[in-house]
């Protein structure tokens, strides 16, 4: 389980409840799991009618919409289910002398205070949201490294009647994104195709737990991060945790996004030969009606161990 708190004398078997001082007095191979920031079409549900003329021309018309977004090969359609982030999805404050900084910004800042870094691997989902997100994230670092785009990270794709049009890893990097070009996915793009609409529970966590675990095989301390969404957290917490997979429903699915909210965080350290949780080893934000905390009465409850 999630635990912040073990009551003296317990004797039950409680998640890890490691320090930040873990990542440098050993050298495991550790796991950060971070949830994409807020898309921009679960805020301005009609934003590509409203927001942009005839011609294409995109122009805001709040604040927390993005000040910018790419052109797409394909025009404006290629936005229906892969949206970008808000402002408010990127912007939070960041240090004094800044009125505004970026929220994803932030959790990399996080990432350097809290000793979960140096990085040494990116994964990220294709979708636009959480290439954004991780893009933020690893500038905080200042440093090289780039964004390996893993499809099998996608999302349930039960949800989605056609696989969204994603911006091809080549695209990305021209725009300006650190994005890997050499990276050869475990799971090509072209397999989620015949997924679209059909895709069982139990298969998708399978798709995620097949993924995750290729990108973490070896025992090689690494600290690698995936940027994703809020059931590819899931997946990869009950692969990782042996967590129940059966007793899912629909209901349960449609409730992650509540679980894991944006820009939440979970990190494990391999240990022992299993995987542990560490408590706020990136600590939760909080502001007026939001937090990032993990709601972690749902996930403890789906674990076996």
């Amino acid at each position: 389980m999630i635990s912040g708190e073990v009551k003296p004398g317990s004797r039950k078997e409680r998640a890890t409840i490691e320090k930040h001082t873990t990542f440098d007095k050993f050298q495991r191979k550790t796991i950060i799991l971070i949830r994409s920031a807020e898309r921009v079409d679960r805020v301005f549900p009609e934003w590509l009618r409203e927001n942009f003329t005839d011609a294409e021309e995109y122009i805001p018309s709040d604040l927390n919409l993005p000040s910018f977004v790419l052109k797409r090969p394909d025009g404006i359609d290629g936005y229906n289910n892969d949206p970008p982030i808000t402002e408010m999805g990127t912007v939070l404050f960041n240090t004094i002398t800044e009125t505004l900084a970026r929220v994803s910004q932030l959790v990399g800042r996080s990432l350097r205070m809290f000793r979960v870094c140096p990085i040494d691997k990116v994964f990220v989902s294709p979708a636009l949201r959480c290439v954004q997100t991780a893009s933020a994230i690893v500038r905080r670092f200042k440093s090289e490294m780039s964004l390996c785009i893993e499809p099998g990270l996608f999302d349930w794709m039960l949800w989605y009647n056609t696989l969204p049009k994603f911006l091809s890893p080549a695209y990305l990097k021209e725009a300006g994104y650190p994005i890997e070009l050499c990276y050869v996915p475990h799971t090509a793009e072209a397999s989620l195709h015949r997924l679209a609409g059909k895709e069982t529970i139990r298969s998708f966590y399978h798709r995620v737990q097949k993924t995750v675990e290729h990108i973490t095989k070896g025992a090689k301390p690494e600290r690698i991060l995936l940027v994703c969404h809020a059931t590819t957290l899931d997946a990869a917490v009950k692969t990782f945790r042996k967590g129940w997979v059966e007793n899912l429903s629909e209901a349960h699915m449609a409730h992650m996004g509540s679980t894991y909210p944006y820009a939440s965080v979970v990190t494990l350290v391999h240990n022992n030969k299993k995987w542990s949780f560490v408590h706020d080893a990136i600590p939760p934000l909080s502001y007026v009606g939001a937090s990032t905390r993990v709601d972690t009465t749902f996930i403890n409850g789906t674990l076996k161990c």
